[in-house]
């Protein structure tokens, strides 16, 4: 197992454009803001390098990322959309990494053990691509294998990896998981609630 290197890639260089005005990175759940939440997640997996893509509110995020020992990569090219961050990922990975598993930065509740078990099938499986699975919905994050970094840095337009994923499908492991928080992002002010947020008045 030391001779595979996984890193973990969170994306939070987009705009929050659907939550009214209100950057849902920093909206706080229990007292942590959501990205916070998310790191802590992945740290307490047994990934331990984990690099964070910035762009929009860069400045904003940064007295809480550089609390924790992660990389901080800057995504200048943010507002061409996701695809952005993940091209600027792939492309700052050390040239020993094995896979990469791709976090959203707007999803606090995806436990490290869900995580463990996404390693664990990639690891038994050589799989090129693992996903979690909760009640036959695939979620996030997903793993990528280094066979796949090439056609990363292909991505384009406001899209995620979705590509990858239908041109790979019959070499996507599905990790079936007890985990909901796969599926539950922040992008709206009625998924903040869900997860337990509270906006202040």
């Amino acid at each position: 197992m030391s001779l595979v290197h996984v890193e973990a890639v969170v994306l939070a260089a987009g705009y929050s454009s659907r939550m009214k005005g209100k950057n849902k990175l920093m909206l706080e759940i229990s007292g942590r803001p959501v990205i916070e939440h998310v790191i802590k997640n992945v740290l307490n997996s047994n990934i331990k390098t984990v690099a964070v893509i910035v762009g929009n509110h860069k400045e904003k995020l940064m007295p809480i990322l550089q609390k924790y020992p992660i990389k901080i990569v800057e995504n200048t090219n943010f507002s061409e959309g996701i695809s952005s961050s993940i091209k600027q990922a792939a492309a700052s990975l050390p040239h020993f990494t094995s896979a990469v598993m791709v976090f959203l930065g707007d999803m606090p509740l995806i436990r490290p053990q869900t995580i463990n078990e996404i390693l664990c099938q990639y690891l038994k499986n050589s799989c090129l691509i693992a996903a979690p699975v909760y009640r036959g919905k695939r979620g996030h994050p997903v793993l990528f294998d280094k066979v796949l970094f090439p056609e990363m840095l292909k991505l384009s337009g406001d899209v995620g990896a979705g590509s990858i994923l239908k041109a790979h499908y019959q070499d996507v492991c599905r990790v079936n998981v007890d985990d909901p928080g796969i599926l539950l992002d922040v992008d709206r002010p009625e998924d903040f609630l869900a997860v337990g947020g509270k906006f202040s008045s």
